[in-house]
């Protein structure tokens, strides 16, 4: 190859993927829709202004003629081995030459622009404050050179091939003969007997003709061969008989060093085309016939093909452009001699294409710092082809450490915080499987934790190349065109088991014996200060057991006493946590509100009372009438055991003076007394312990009760 196209060996990766959109659009112009316009259409040669092109009348110099494409945009070239460029989108000027009036050469540019389609404009009539506009026709329009071809690998997608064999195919072997030689000259072994039987596979790929003047551009990818940056007065005839002024002269370089039969063939044809009686189509190239294809392009126009490619694979190519231009008498250059522009080398790869899918699970989902989860990450290929290296980036958030894999032979290297796992190559249909341990940090209490998986396939470009004359073969990695690309990441997010805590507050103590009677105070009062002379404050008590205490207004603040009804028992609870509050019933302005304005915490410690023998003594009725009978009971609180060593006393009383005594062993319980006349009298029991024959241990007297019997009316 010429050493003057070396750049073309540092390969970005823009280009491979913008055929894999432009490779869908040619399916569907293929699969029946009628094919676009491909005959030549003037355009204007600049940036889309309405120009009109200068018309060169006689010899004399005349003001530039020619635009001089942008140039290219970014880098001049990438270390070798890094993934080719992929254009997505576009109706690329791929092949386009322009003319260098200093160096009197053409230019076959490595920067080439894309065209874009502008509708038509209807006229708008003027109006007040309006000055109207006149109609425009629909034009195709040149952006800046935005494209650096000698960084590029065009890649069309496996979505662009066609099945010759399919039913209903307008691809017939009648109308496209040589499309059909070229695809059977793959000499396939059909019939599995180890010969070949000189048929191919009957797959084609295709990359659909660009729309013509007038018609919207697809965002599909599709590519032109421009001589559109030329005028046609400066271009005398190559060949006066057929008219060419400008023609193209494509090499498709077949690569025998790497494949000895190299059975790749590009076919070009012109839409749509005008087949002879026997309905054949003839196309404008075809290298399986030869390598070499004249394309001629009328100067300041498109040329706009509709290509096809045999087998996937790689596909080199040279392009050179020749013209005879019409120059002046006196320049170095005679007129009647044409010149050649500079070799070109552009590549176009017919790659794979596979709908990759990535799943990724994390368990336990609530683990608490310091486990270890499993994170369970399956990569799987639903086809159509099998790619031939598959990877996986796995993000692991802060929070997470990884630890191991399985199988650990699988290589999951960290690079820049995210581990990669390289899956190797993956069949269509098949699945593989990795497993990662990782713990969870310390202090991610509650945290909630994404782990990402996102997965991409590659497969290898191989060009051969001759740089400084030695030749060369250089690899480059181009990604696998996906068509779904929904389920090509997946993220699984896990939460930390959080950690009960109260928040710290300040609190003030108090304390209070247990079975203290209601309105005992506890402790002294809660200091309060309230600014405002006058207000009413109301205090309020929360927590658990608050309804056992209540707290009321005194001068010094909140006196909290012990509520009606509590039962304050050590061995129950014997600390309450409760929050004091208290309010003004104003808001800020002065205003009426409920609003607790401030609070604090109140701690109230019980005092644990120690238990001893006691006795009670009850009457059922302290002021029965004279001949009704009522009824003494006694209970004992914590009564020596057993019973039997015993010894009680009842006593009656009247006037101070004992009326009445009952006495014996055991327990009391209970006894009827009634008076025939009326009277007051007092009730009292008493009990001491008998202990190996003596008494008066222990000894206790119950309270005393007072019984008033009366006369009845």
């Amino acid at each position: 190859m010429n050493t003057i196209n070396r750049r073309r060996t540092q390969l970005s990766v823009a280009v491979v993927a913008a055929l894999a959109i432009f490779a869908v659009a040619a399916v569907m112009l293929l699969a029946g829709s009628t094919p676009a316009q491909a005959t030549t259409a003037a355009l204007t040669p600049d940036d889309g202004a309405a120009q009109p092109r200068p018309q060169q009348t006689d010899k004399t110099p005349t003001t530039p003629r020619h635009a001089t494409p942008e140039p290219c945009p970014g880098e001049t070239g990438n270390p070798k081995g890094e993934a080719a460029s992929l254009v997505q989108s576009g109706h690329i000027a791929l092949f386009d030459v322009w003319w260098n009036p200093v160096e009197k050469e053409l230019t076959n540019t490595s920067c080439p622009p894309t065209v874009k389609h502008v509708p038509a404009q209807d006229a708008v009539p003027p109006s007040p404050g309006n000055p109207g506009r006149e109609a425009t026709p629909a034009k195709d329009v040149r952006s800046p050179s935005d494209i650096d071809i000698a960084k590029t690998v065009i890649h069309i997608p496996n979505s662009a091939r066609i099945d010759l064999n399919a039913a209903g195919t307008p691809y017939t072997s009648t109308k496209y003969p040589e499309l059909w030689k070229a695809d059977a000259k793959e000499d396939r072994d059909t019939n599995g007997d180890g010969t070949p039987d000189g048929v191919g596979d009957g797959f084609v790929w295709a990359l659909p003709a660009c729309p013509p003047d007038g018609m919207a551009a697809a965002d599909d990818l599709c590519i032109i061969f421009s001589a559109a940056l030329l005028n046609l007065s400066d271009w005398t005839d190559l060949d006066a008989e057929a008219g060419v002024k400008i023609e193209y002269l494509l090499d498709h370089v077949h690569q025998t060093d790497i494949d000895k039969q190299d059975p790749r063939y590009t076919l070009a044809y012109d839409f749509p085309g005008t087949a002879d009686a026997t309905g054949k189509l003839t196309a404008l190239w075809d290298s399986s016939d030869a390598q070499v294809a004249e394309m001629r392009v009328t100067p300041g126009e498109y040329e706009r093909p509709m290509l096809f490619f045999t087998s996937r694979g790689t596909y080199e190519f040279q392009v050179h452009i020749r013209g005879n231009p019409d120059i002046q008498a006196d320049d170095p250059v005679s007129p009647d001699k044409s010149v050649t522009s500079d070799m070109r080398e552009y590549v176009i790869h017919v790659g794979a294409e596979a709908d990759l899918g990535v799943a990724g699970t994390v368990t336990p989902q609530s683990p608490s710092p310091g486990d270890t989860v499993t994170i369970a990450i399956a990569a799987s290929n639903d086809g159509p082809d099998a790619v031939p290296a598959t990877k996986v980036d796995v993000t692991l958030p802060p929070g997470l450490t990884y630890v191991s894999h399985t199988p650990a032979g699988d290589t999951f290297a960290d690079r820049a915080g995210v581990r990669t796992w390289n899956a190797g190559s993956l069949a269509s249909g098949a699945s593989k499987s990795l497993a990662i341990t990782a713990t969870v940090d310390a202090e991610t209490h509650g945290r909630q934790l994404a782990v990402t998986a996102a997965i991409s396939g590659t497969e290898t470009v191989t060009i051969t190349e001759t740089v400084n004359k030695v030749k060369t073969v250089t690899q480059y990695p181009v990604l696998v065109a996906d068509p779904d690309p929904s389920n090509d990441t997946d993220t699984d997010t896990i939460t930390v088991a959080a950690r009960p805590n109260t928040d710290p507050m300040f609190f003030v103590m108090r304390s209070v014996d247990e079975r203290s009677a209601p309105g005992t105070t506890v402790g002294d009062p809660v200091k309060v200060a309230d600014p405002d002379s006058g207000d009413t404050l109301k205090y309020s008590l929360t927590g658990t057991g608050a309804d056992q205490f209540t707290a009321s207004s005194v001068a010094e603040g909140a006196q909290i006493q012990v509520a009606d009804g509590a039962n304050l028992d050590y061995e129950v609870k014997a600390v309450y946590d409760l929050v004091l509050g208290v309010s003004d019933g104003k808001d800020a302005n002065g205003n009426d509100d409920n609003k607790v304005d401030h609070t604090i915490g109140v701690r109230i410690n019980l005092g644990d009372v120690t238990d001893s023998f006691g006795a009670t003594i009850k009457v059922s009725n302290t002021s029965p009438n004279v001949g009704e009978a009522v009824t003494f009971t006694v209970a004992l609180q914590n009564p020596p055991a057993p019973l039997h060593e015993l010894g009680y006393i009842f006593q009656e009383r009247q006037g101070g003076r004992e009326t009445e005594r009952d006495a014996s062993r055991g327990d009391f319980g209970s006894v009827e007394r009634s008076k025939s006349a009326a009277g007051t009298y007092t009730y009292d029991v008493g009990y001491w312990q008998w202990i190996n024959g003596n008494d008066k241990t222990n000894h206790i007297v119950s309270n005393v009760v007072t019984v008033t019997w009366s006369a009845s009316d």
